[in-house]
């Protein structure tokens, strides 16, 4: 959980980073950023709020993560709640995810609750990992020629990022994309910036705000739309070994991979319906 973290967080901030150094860097700022970056291994426990709300014009769309994590005795518990708005309509707890005792537990909407015992998945994964090489970690001088400016507001770290870098780092991807898609698409980055919050070394909220046009030929036309998309991350109640708290998992049916997959796909299916 905590890597998965950590991984989210640096591609977040890598991804709205522009290969621009100035003298609007404050190296303060970056020191902070790069502790509280540093401090996920140091993370064992937390409760957590996460969301991406996308807006275009005429709609917007959110959805919310919610939950808590705790390692103890080498095991982790840990616990996730998603809901979906779109428009004003919501889903409430449209999937709920368990870990607990090796063992996963799914329900779709209260129509299908499931539970996977993954422990043989792990030993499988165990053993096909490469031998462990120590982590350099998260580095300032990594990040700072990728910003236009680096400031520092008490203990939240603000940073802009070079919307032109980013749209030429951007660009073979977008043009994959659109490859497999079998479409020609387009994207320009007119605005890119983080906020992180720092309290006693680690990370208490981020923000990363993209605003952008994505272009793409429709049926021979080509159509563009504004698009903002707004990452939220925040955690609570950190190392305070906070017990998970799980439902009793009565009526959770014994299932494998495959019927889970099949599961959530046609749970999508009843959503777009």
């Amino acid at each position: 959980m905590k890597k998965l973290t950590t991984l989210l967080l640096s591609a977040g901030l890598l991804f709205s980073m522009a290969a621009c150094s100035s003298s609007k860097i404050d190296d303060d700022a970056l020191t902070l950023l790069e502790t509280g970056m540093n401090h996920f291994e140091k993370m064992e426990s937390a409760s957590y709020n996460a969301s991406m709300d996308v807006k275009i014009p005429d709609s917007n769309a959110s959805i919310a993560f919610k939950g808590g994590y705790l390692e103890k005795d080498n095991k982790l518990n840990f616990s996730l709640l998603m809901d979906v708005k779109e428009d004003g309509e919501k889903a409430e707890e449209l999937i709920n995810v368990y870990y607990k005792d090796d063992t996963a537990y799914i329900n779709l909407m209260d129509l299908n609750k499931m539970k996977i015992d993954v422990s043989d998945l792990l030993d499988q994964a165990k053993q096909s990992e490469p031998a462990e090489t120590k982590s350099e970690g998260f580095k300032k001088e990594d990040i700072k020629p990728f910003l236009d400016k680096a400031s520092l507001d008490g203990n939240k770290v603000k940073l802009v990022l070079n919307k032109e870098k980013l749209d030429a780092a951007m660009a073979d991807e977008v043009k994959k994309q659109s490859e497999a898609a079998g479409y020609d698409m387009t994207m320009n980055i007119k605005s890119a910036t983080a906020e992180v919050t720092v309290k006693d070394d680690f990370i208490e909220d981020a923000v990363i705000d993209f605003v952008m046009t994505v272009s793409a030929d429709v049926d021979g036309k080509k159509e563009s739309i504004d698009m903002n998309i707004k990452l939220n991350i925040s955690f609570s109640d950190i190392n305070q070994n906070k017990e998970i708290n799980f439902p009793d998992f009565k009526g959770y049916e014994e299932t494998d991979i495959m019927s889970l997959i099949y599961g959530m796909s046609s749970a999508a299916g009843g959503l777009e319906g």
